[in-house]
Formats: structure tokens, sequence, C-alpha cells
């Protein structure tokens, strides 16, 4: 039984100075396979390596379809470890290169504009949708209790706006808030069906104005149900961004 392995703090670091710092070389993502010093690497006694994952997001017929074979198999991962920088390092650069290479292939292909920013985005997650630990934590915040992925598949069906804005909100890492909003633009497609960006960014900016008076990580899913129910018709009334002022 294989177990996971993952890069030291310091190794990331530098291979992130090398990818994006001031003096940045780019040749080794060119590569089929990434150059890395195996001396650097730690094995996580507590995560076995999960078996055929590379193969079965190589197969996968879509973003959403491949994240889900992401999160499934990293469905036991702690917040606090889903949030640690040389475990997606790590999984990007050596056990799913080939996958990261063939989704994001502009820098392997030698075409990209600014190699060291779609380094960054892509492979050290500085662009949080855009990247394997962006895609585990968007299937963990939409996914039921039961397992059922139809709110994940909303989110990757055609919303990449809708994720790249919500997933620059604090308020995406509130679980409850997250499958509430889902669920109500899912169950309400006039409201995405024409200016969805500014409506999304309206209901947003409403909840992070409420919760400078409301204690919204204690709200279950049905409260943010209603409160978003009673407030379609203020959403429906907003048409572009400058009605947002």
């Amino acid at each position: 039984m294989e177990r996971q392995k993952i890069f030291t703090n310091r190794y990331t670091e530098e291979l992130r100075s090398k990818a994006v710092g001031k003096d940045a070389g780019h040749a080794a993502y060119r590569k089929e396979e990434f150059p890395y010093d195996d001396t650097q690497e730690l094995v996580l006694q507590d995560k076995e390596k999960p078996a055929g994952l590379l193969q079965r997001m190589l197969d996968a017929e879509s973003d959403g379809a491949a994240a889900k074979e992401l999160y499934k198999a990293f469905s036991g991962l702690s917040p606090l470890e889903a949030s640690y920088l040389p475990f997606w390092a790590y999984l990007s650069h050596v056990d799913l290169y080939p996958f990261v290479c063939k989704r994001w292939p502009e820098v392997f292909e030698g075409k990209a504009v600014n190699p060291s920013k779609y380094i960054d985005e892509h492979w050290f997650g500085k662009d949080i949708m855009q990247c394997l630990s962006g895609w585990w934590w968007t299937v963990h915040m939409t996914v039921g209790d039961d397992g059922d992925f139809t709110l994940t598949d909303f989110i990757f069906d055609k919303r990449e706006d809708l994720r790249q804005n919500l997933g620059t909100s604090t308020l995406f890492r509130h679980k409850p808030f997250t499958r509430s909003l889902l669920r109500f633009l899912n169950g309400n497609p006039d409201v995405v069906e024409e200016a969805q960006i500014p409506r999304c960014r309206y209901i947003i900016q409403h909840f992070n104005r409420l919760g400078a008076m409301k204690q919204l990580a204690y709200l279950k899913e049905k409260d943010f149900d209603n409160m978003l129910n009673q407030l379609k018709s203020e959403i429906m009334a907003v048409k572009t961004i400058a009605d947002l002022r």
C-alpha cells in the first residue's frame, strides 16, 4: 500500500521562487516529467495514495468530472490539510503533473504570454478557482451530505464567471451559504439567464453587509434559502454592474 507524499514547505517555496521570482525559469514546465528533488519529499503515513487517480482525471469528459474524481480521492482531507500548499504543489508537480499540463497547457506548449503568472495561478494556486486545490474546495463546498453532486455539476457547467466571483468571496468558505445560493440560482433560471454576474455580485454584497450585523456563520441552509427567496425581487432589479453602486 503506497502512501501519499508531499513536498517540504521549504522546497515548495523554493520551487515557486524559481518559477515566479525575479530570475524565474520555466524550462522544467515544458518537460514530460517535472524534474524535482526527491530528497525533499515527506511521506504522509495516514494517507494512502489513491490508485489510478491520474488516469481517471485524464479520462474525465469535463472539468467538473475531473474535479469530482479529485475530491473523491481525497475526501478525507481536513480543511487544514486542504489548505496546505505543499500537498497541492506535490500533486501538481508530480502525481498529477500530466493532467495539469493537459488542462492548462500554455507553458508546456510554449504559448504562455506570462509564464510566471500562469504557473503561479495553476501550479501554485494563485488563481483560486483554476487549480487543483480550488477544484477540491469547490466540490467540498457544494456536495451534499448524502454525496449528491447536483450543485457541483451546476457550478461547473458553464458557470466559470460564477465560480470566479464566488471563489474570491470569504462567503465561499461557508458551506450553508454556498449551497443555498447555488440551489437558489439552479431553481431560478430567470436570475441567471441575463445579468448573471452583476446579480451574483449583488447577492454577495448584500450578505457581506448583512454579515456586519449578523453572525452568518450560525445560519443554516434553510435560513439562507428563506432570505434569498425574500430577496429575489431586488435581485431581479439588477441589470448591470452600474446598478450595484
